[in-house]
Parts: C-alpha cells; sequence; structure tokens
C-alpha cells in the first residue's frame, strides 16, 4: 500500500525578521532541516523583513536545493518579503532557486 505523501512541517515566521531575530529564525529552520522531510516556511504573518532577513530565506532554499530537501515557501509574492527582496535586488536570485529548486529538490515557491 502506498503511503500518501507527508505533509510539510511549517515553520511559521511571523512578526519580524530582522538582524535582531534571525539567528533564531535560523536555528529553528537549521534544526526543521535536520529532522529531514518536506519543509514548509510559511511568511504570510512577516510584517517587518530586513537584508538580514530575506537572506536567510534565499540561504535555507540554497541549503535545502544542496541537501535535495523539499521546501516550501508560501507566499514569497506579496508582503514584507517580497518588499524587501525587492529593494536588494534580491527578487530575482529567490525566484531562480525557486525554479531551479523545483526540478531537482522540490523546492517550492507557492
Amino acid at each position: 500500500m502506498a503511503r500518501a505523501a507527508a505533509r510539510p512541517r511549517r515553520i511559521a515566521l511571523d512578526g519580524a525578521l530582522t538582524l535582531r531575530t534571525v539567528a533564531a529564525a535560523q536555528g529553528r529552520i537549521a534544526a526543521a532541516l535536520a529532522k529531514g522531510g518536506r519543509l514548509r516556511l510559511d511568511c504570510a504573518g512577516l510584517e517587518e523583513v530586513d537584508l538580514a532577513g530575506a537572506q536567510l530565506i534565499v540561504a535555507a532554499l540554497k541549503t535545502a536545493r544542496t541537501a535535495g530537501a523539499p521546501m516550501e515557501v508560501a507566499p514569497p509574492t506579496s508582503g514584507a518579503l517580497q518588499r524587501t527582496l525587492s529593494r536588494a535586488g534580491l527578487v530575482e536570485a529567490f525566484e531562480s532557486l525557486c525554479a531551479t529548486g523545483a526540478a531537482s529538490a522540490e523546492t517550492e515557491c507557492a
């Protein structure tokens, strides 16, 4: 009997993802990646994202792709994360990771 695909483990990122909070968020993401399985970074509750926070999301996607770990980021196209990615010139890198990662490590930006 085939098992249903496991639901991704959800990491809710809410409030601020800034230089002051990025270390704690990075620890949560690293611990979840270490456990294996699908991971979903839920960015819907982010109200403030600075460059450190945007870099963390991009680095998490790169790490997941390199490790062959399936990761989703949602929603990537609105809110504080999108504004910071745009201001920092990281939209193209973010979208490239989503596009190339989806084929090799099931990275998705929903």
